[in-house]
């Protein structure tokens, strides 16, 4: 569900390393070219001590290291899996928290650096009939922030 969720979203679908595969070319000269940015998402499950079915999901995105002086967009490309997983928990199909994020990018001492993110992911649990689904927004990308619920307004007359 989670891979699903990914692929529907226009960036990430775009950025994410799905391992060995046809080289990208380069419109103008037909050359290979090397992935510039890229996303790699890694499962474990948990420890004994979590729920069943509870998957620790870990993002981890990807700069050349020419390209040290944007490492902020390491930090968006993180949010934009948060905003993805949150969606999925507003839709109901999946229930995610956000664990955290590493404060600092990683030199990999190859030509890239890196920053990662890790999640716990686990199925919805099931709609109680009758009630309608707490509808969930993404929150402000704040370490530790989660999915929080949308605020009621009255409207005039009701």
């Amino acid at each position: 569900m989670v891979l699903d969720l990914v692929a529907q979203d226009v960036l990430l679908n775009g950025l994410l390393d799905t391992g060995p595969g046809p080289a990208r070319r380069d419109p103008d000269t037909g050359e290979s070219v090397g992935q510039t940015c890229y996303i790699v998402l890694s499962w474990t499950e948990d420890d004994q001590d979590s729920a069943p079915d509870e998957h620790r999901l870990t993002a981890q995105a990807y700069l050349p290291r020419n390209c040290e002086a944007e490492h902020p967009f390491l930090d968006f490309l993180l949010q934009r899996v948060w905003s993805v997983l949150a969606k999925g928990v507003a839709d109901g199909l999946i229930a995610a928290e956000r664990q955290g994020a590493a404060r600092e990018f990683a030199n990999n001492g190859f030509d890239s650096i890196s920053k990662s993110g890790s999640f716990v992911v686990r199925p919805a649990p099931p709609q109680v009939e009758g009630k309608p689904p707490v509808r969930l927004v993404p929150g402000t990308g704040r370490e530790g922030d989660a999915p929080r619920p949308v605020e009621r307004v009255a409207r005039p007359g009701a």
